[in-house]
């Protein structure tokens, strides 16, 4: 059997037909625009154009989160060293602010610290336990009072 030969349109009529794809035209919409052309490309070479653009659409759709992550992040860092070289605080600071939201920081220095407060409560409950087990019962009551007082006003 013979090989078969792909023809592969010029870019420029690629790059040109998936715009037009993205503006919405239909295949008859591109064909009628590709008939006004000087250089008049054969149907073949529009329909390879246009198959060739829908797999350029198709991969752009296939984008890794991550990866456009990491460039949110190149591109916020790389603003703020601008904005940090012309002295604009402010744009600096609510650079930051974008990098903390993307980076989810700030829920979880949050979560951090409550899981720190759960672990010293479910510690401090513990102790009260042991309190109630081994200190004598007219101690322990005024043991376990001071500590559920602490705990109440925050540790003051």
């Amino acid at each position: 059997m013979g090989e078969i030969e792909l023809y592969t349109p010029p870019p420029e009529l690629v790059a040109k037909v998936l715009s037009l794809s993205r503006d919405g035209l239909t295949r008859t919409q591109i064909h009628g625009w590709a008939e006004d052309l000087p250089e008049k490309p054969t149907k073949e070479a529009i329909d390879a154009a246009i198959a060739q653009s829908a797999i350029e659409l198709a991969s752009a759709g296939n984008i890794s989160s991550d990866v456009e992550a990491g460039r949110s992040i190149a591109r916020l860092h790389d603003l703020y060293a601008r904005l940090h070289q012309t002295g604009d605080l402010r744009g600096c600071l609510s650079v930051q602010k974008e990098l903390t939201r993307m980076l989810g920081l700030a829920n979880s220095a949050s979560k951090h610290q409550s899981r720190k407060v759960e672990a010293m409560k479910r510690t401090a409950m513990r102790i009260v336990d042991i309190a109630e087990r081994y200190i004598p019962k007219s101690k322990a009551t005024q043991f376990i009072e001071e500590i559920r007082e602490c705990f109440e006003s925050g540790g003051a």
